[in-house]
Parts: structure tokens; sequence; C-alpha cells
């Protein structure tokens, strides 16, 4: 084989292996299709109700399932699964240019139930980041602070203002575990605290209440104590009077 047919070959393996690479990290971000009964729920039925409230809303935009970080990540473990997905999605509500104007949310409130009416709310920035959020994103939602973050495996970046409270910029997701363990700490802290504290609050108003009864029922047996016995005037009347002997004698005489 001569030096320029084994070059030309290894030059096709190469761009082969390549290719085969490309693919694969394709197939690997490839967004999940989302199913049928999600599809329907995001019905044009619901724009009479949207339209209450969000003039100009025509149609909703791509749709996401909504994501949430694992037990594991907030407390600081870097998993295989750093998130959890929800039987939730959320997609863009927009008018007829394609300009987002809030959002819309659809969930299954039981396994094997199909997709429901969650929610909508007018909050125009999230729409628009989640019009320009690329399908082989994960999207993740932080309750506990209203954040929203796009997840790509390795990184996050946020989606709202929330989030940039959170995180300012794009952050590894080691970062992250770490950040959202001492929140986990200091939140297990603070609920521990209010706990003691409504324990202590709670024994201390018991004792305060104890001792007044206490008080009142000392005081209310002084009183009688020094009152002394009270005799029974029924009694005194029932008692015959013990004849007066020198009255006697006076009148005899």
């Amino acid at each position: 084989m001569t030096r320029g047919k084994r070059t030309a070959l290894a030059t096709g393996a190469l761009v082969a292996m390549l290719a085969a690479g490309l693919l694969g990290s394709a197939t690997a971000g490839a967004a999940t299709p989302t199913p049928d009964d999600v599809v329907a729920a995001f019905t044009d039925e619901a724009f009479p109700l949207i339209q209450s409230e969000i003039q100009n809303a025509t149609a909703f935009g791509a749709i996401h399932q909504i994501n949430v970080w694992s037990d594991a990540l907030l407390h600081g473990r870097v998993s295989d699964a750093p998130v959890v997905t929800l039987d939730e999605w959320i997609a863009p509500i927009v008018d007829d240019s394609g300009t987002a104007l809030g959002t819309y949310r659809v969930w299954r409130p039981s396994t094997g139930a199909p997709a429901v009416f969650a929610g909508y709310d007018s909050d125009a920035a999230l729409g628009a980041a989640l019009s320009d959020l690329a399908p082989s994103l994960d999207l993740v939602s932080e309750p506990a602070t209203a954040a929203w973050y796009s997840f790509d495996g390795a990184f996050i970046e946020p989606l709202n203002a929330q989030g940039r409270a959170q995180f300012a910029d794009q952050t590894a997701i080691d970062t992250v575990a770490t950040v959202l363990a001492e929140r986990t700490v200091q939140n297990d802290s603070d609920e521990r605290s209010v706990f003691l504290n409504g324990w202590l609050m709670g024994g201390f108003w018991v004792l305060v209440l104890a001792g007044v009864g206490v008080l009142a029922y000392v005081q209310a047996r002084g009183r009688r104590d020094c009152a002394g016995p009270r005799r029974n005037p029924a009694k005194r009347r029932l008692t015959p009077r013990a004849p007066d002997v020198f009255s006697a004698f006076a009148g005899g005489g």
C-alpha cells in the first residue's frame, strides 16, 4: 500500500470517527418528543381565558418539560442525575409576531392521567427566554427562589432575574452543588430554630398561665383563712336560749 493510499484511508477513518462522534453528541442532546396529551393540553380553547388578562395572545411557542434540582444536588452531591424531571410542561404565550407575552403551564395531576391546564402568567421576560431556549437543553425550575435556568449537563445559565440573583452567569454544576448545599444547611438550621422557638414560646406561656392559676388559688385560699369559720345563723335561731336565773329570782321577789 502506497503512502498516499494510507494517508487517504487514515483521513477517511478520521472523518468517519468525527462524524460518528458528532452524530452521537447530537443524538445524546436531542430533545425528547413532547407527548401527545401534553401537546393537546396546549389548546387554542385556552385563549379566551388568557386574552381576558393578556391581550394580543394568539399562540404558544415551543413546549419545554420542567426539571428541578435533585435531592443529592441540594445536599452538595453531584451525581449522574443532578435534576429530576417533573410531569409539568411550560411554553411561552406569544402574539402574531412571535413576541412573548407570558407563559402557560400544564401538568399531569397523577401517574397515567392526561395533561391538563396548570396556570399561566404575564411574565414576558421568562417567555422570551423560553422562546430562545434550545430544545437540547434542560429547563430547570427552582420554586424556592422563583429562579429558572438552562442546563446542558455540565453548566447552568440563568434565564430570569431571580436566577441571575443566585448565579450571575454560566456556572459549573459543581459550583452550583456547593452553593445549594450551603443554602440547604442554612434553611434546615432556620427551620429548626423556628421549631425550637415555637416550643419554647409555647412552654413559656403554659408556665405563665399555670403560675397565674396557682396565684389565684393561693389568694382565694388566703382570703378564706383570714375570714375564719363562719357561723350558721340558722343553727343559732334553732338553739333555745337558756333561762336567765337571776331575772327569774328578781321577778319572783
